[in-house]
């Protein structure tokens, strides 16, 4: 993953004692000649109790578009302007009433714009992203490559369609890593596919 001034760097895999992965995205810099590492985001299954969790990298707006049913962009831009009309209603109701009252309505503005913004992410919860979620804890490895290639051609289809710059394409390469199978590649060499384990 690389961005203009860094280089995004992602870890995953089993230790010698856990039963379950973990997962780290690293940022590293080179400033005055050395080299700054920062970690961005972790995911460590066994602490954090999790069954399944889907990280996406660098364009990252396919994946929650996908799994959420709406593009972020949009979900926000729906939020600010339910909240900008309520604010005109509040502007004009508030011409005729006392400032007292003005300021009143103004957080009942804000509460009710967050709480519409609230239910919107229950409902794309529970009926989009929650059943998928739950779905890949149980797609055997084979699909669960499937999905990933899957999520990063839609991505860099869209790059290719717009005029966005792309950071996601070319060929894609994709490895799942087991406690038992240790790291397998299940398609490389520009989309011909390989089934053999690599020892890590």
């Amino acid at each position: 993953v690389k961005g203009d001034d860094f280089s995004g760097v992602i870890i995953a895999g089993f230790g010698e004692e856990e039963l379950l992965p973990t997962l780290m995205a690293v940022r590293v810099q080179s400033i005055d000649g050395k080299l700054i590492y920062d970690l961005e985001d972790s995911s460590d299954f066994e602490l954090e109790d999790l069954a399944s969790v889907i990280r996406p990298f660098a364009q990252t707006e396919m994946v929650p578009r996908f799994f959420d049913g709406i593009d972020q962009n949009l979900l926000n831009t729906v939020v600010s302007t339910v909240e900008k009309r309520l604010g005109r209603f509040a502007k004009e109701l508030s011409e005729s009433i006392s400032r007292e009252e003005e300021e009143t309505i103004e957080r009942l503005v804000r509460k009710h714009a967050r709480a519409y913004e609230n239910a919107l992410g229950r409902h794309i919860t529970k009926n989009y992203s929650a059943p998928i979620v739950e779905m890949v804890q149980n797609l055997p490895k084979e699909e669960l490559a499937y999905l990933a290639e899957s999520l990063v051609s839609l991505m860099s289809l869209k790059l290719r369609v717009s005029p966005d710059q792309e950071t996601v394409g070319g060929p894609i390469d994709v490895a799942v890593i087991s406690k038992g199978d240790g790291f397998v590649w299940h398609k490389r060499d520009f989309g011909q596919s390989t089934h053999h384990t690599t020892s890590a």
